[in-house]
């Protein structure tokens, strides 16, 4: 095996240890690794397989540290893994200004403070949300992250160094290949199983073009994708936010988000979701950092 080393500029408020954290426990995460405090996940550039691995040169280091390993690595792939990195880390999203202005606010400023430096971090393709994000429906997240793994061993390639194995991301292809029934094997319900091989055939023969929910704006994005039979206003959002990268999402409906600001703000209740929606009009822009904090909050209370 061959690599190659790259350096990529961190943001000036960033935690890279605090997001590898949030990676590791965090049931939503599949296909990435994190072994001795490095981010470890294969994919597949240009038709060849990569591992790739990401990890914080030191607090007085300016840079996180990429590197690209294959059997042979191309200068342009290793271009391609770059920016991929870039976008799925969110390191050149300007998040710095809002936390700063979130931190003020007497409430929901206390999850900046705890977190300070943490980053909204994106799946590794538009795809792979769609999927997770059918799947994690109205399930347990410890349920949702064992039917994903199933999938994934069953139709992913994967890459191996070490001894270790690494998947790469899902393959609409290899998903299609599968029947309703096999997909039922693998725990999902028979609903479920006819949303994932409709919206993978969609996707396939281009009636659902993913590369347009990067021109559309959020509404506009979530009204393309709910068009599609198991697609909802929840789903959506996780799509836009955790595919696309959309920093201006809150799934006021998610009972994780309620919970957290409920308590933030010092309700006695359950919040409703029109409460949370008039709440986060205080932090406008900022919604995708609020949610991932809020996530990241009650991972680590029932840790």
């Amino acid at each position: 095996m061959r690599q190659k080393i790259i350096r990529i500029n961190k943001p000036s408020i960033y935690n890279f240890d605090l997001i590898l954290r949030y990676i590791k426990n965090s049931p939503s995460f599949v296909i990435e690794k994190i072994i001795e405090n490095t981010y470890c996940r294969a994919f597949v550039i240009g038709g060849r397989m990569y591992l790739v691995l990401v990890r914080d040169e030191g607090i007085d280091s300016k840079y996180l540290e990429v590197k690209v390993i294959g059997e042979e690595v191309k200068n342009n792939h290793v271009q391609l893994v770059k920016e991929k990195i870039i976008t799925m880390f969110c390191l050149e999203q300007d998040i710095d200004k809002s936390q700063k202005f979130i931190a003020n606010e007497s409430k929901i400023g206390k999850l900046i403070k705890m977190y300070e430096g943490f980053r909204p971090v994106l799946l590794g393709s538009v795809y792979e949300s769609i999927i997770w994000a059918i799947i994690g429906q109205q399930i347990s997240a410890k349920v949702a992250h064992g039917i994903k793994k199933s999938l994934l061993e069953k139709t992913g390639a994967k890459i191996i160094i070490n001894n270790c194995e690494y998947y790469t991301d899902l393959c609409p292809h290899k998903v299609l290949e599968l029947s309703i029934n096999q997909l039922r094997d693998l725990k999902l319900s028979q609903r479920k199983a006819e949303y994932i091989h409709e919206i993978t055939k969609a996707i396939i023969n281009g009636e659902l073009d993913l590369s347009n929910l990067y021109l559309l704006n959020r509404d506009e994005g979530c009204s393309y994708l709910m068009k599609h039979r198991g697609i909802g206003k929840w789903t959506a959002e996780s799509i836009l936010m955790r595919g696309i990268g959309r920093q201006d999402i809150l799934p006021a409906g998610d009972l994780i988000i309620r919970k957290v600001l409920g308590e933030m703000y010092e309700y006695d209740e359950l919040l409703t979701e029109s409460q949370v929606r008039k709440i986060s009009t205080r932090w406008k822009t900022a919604e995708t950092l609020i949610t991932h904090l809020c996530w990241f909050y009650m991972q680590e209370k029932i840790l």
